[in-house]
């Protein structure tokens, strides 16, 4: 359906294509997320959501790079060096440059995030990584997702991060779940647990980050990136809600419920199908 305002014809677009998420598999590639589809996943109304196997082999070919670069005595920053104001520091323990990154980065404070936040970082951080560009290996996307598709949601602080150089401190609580720390805490399927226990209940075991995977999962902007997206869509929906009530001022508001075929009114027809979307 045309419409004549190119915001409100991209809001409907968006909407038609959150509707088709709905009950669907989302593949991730790194590339084609939209705002619509990370917000079926932070809604939990998609059936599944899953990485594209071709482009995990490139992510194993970029995880295998890296580690003939270490091997091969290569200095690289937050692989065995340390971070920030620390960076002139080496190491040669590579698995506790990662973990002690998370400890570190553990800070946050206040209330936590409603669990649709996380849900969809974790979601956008899986995406991110399948870019191969990383060094991380195809198991901890493949971890990501599995938490994510068994419905193991971290418990997040809101208080720690301003998105300056990434949400640090927020997404490292997804590090620390992944993991299975024993302080880290989630809930799955409604429940509230332990994150070694969630995992133990899913049949998944927590993973041991690897050279530079601890710093690949949280230095992003992600959750930045999904209250934006949610913003959006949300923004969307209001444009659509205006153009209904405007419409049924101007038309008979009993008419918004039938088929949009059986009237011959344009305007009459854009409001059915605004309203199709909306309210189904």
């Amino acid at each position: 359906m045309e419409c004549s305002n190119p915001h409100t014809s991209l809001a409907l677009s968006n909407l038609q294509e959150f509707h088709s998420a709905i009950h669907s598999e989302i593949l991730l590639n790194g590339y084609d997320l939209t705002i619509p589809k990370l917000y079926a996943i932070c809604k939990k109304l998609n059936s599944a959501t899953q990485a594209d196997p071709k482009y995990l082999a490139h992510v194993k070919k970029n995880a295998d790079y890296l580690s003939r670069k270490v091997n091969n005595g290569a200095v690289i920053y937050g692989v065995n060096t340390g971070y920030g104001g620390s960076a002139d520091v080496r190491s040669k323990n590579l698995k506790e440059v990662q973990s002690a990154l998370i400890r570190h980065l553990n800070a946050g404070f206040s209330s936590i995030f409603n669990f649709e936040i996380p849900r969809g970082v974790m979601a956008v951080r899986a995406n991110s990584l399948c870019r191969a560009m990383s060094g991380v290996r195809p198991e901890v996307i493949q971890l990501l997702l599995d938490m994510l598709n068994k419905d193991i949601i971290p418990e997040v602080p809101v208080r720690g991060s301003v998105s300056a150089s990434g949400d640090l401190m927020p997404t490292s609580y997804i590090a620390a779940a992944m993991m299975g720390r024993e302080d880290a805490r989630v809930r799955m399927n409604g429940q509230d647990l332990l994150a070694p226990e969630a995992l133990q209940r899913a049949g998944l075991k927590p993973i041991t980050f690897a050279a530079k995977e601890a710093l690949a999962v949280v230095n992003s902007c992600s959750f930045s990136v999904v209250l934006a997206a949610n913003v959006l869509q949300e923004a969307n929906k209001a444009l659509l809600l205006t153009q209904v009530s405007k419409q049924s001022l101007l038309f008979n508001i009993g008419k918004l419920y039938v088929g949009p075929a059986i009237t011959k009114y344009p305007g009459l027809k854009k409001t059915m199908l605004f309203n199709y979307y909306l309210v189904l």
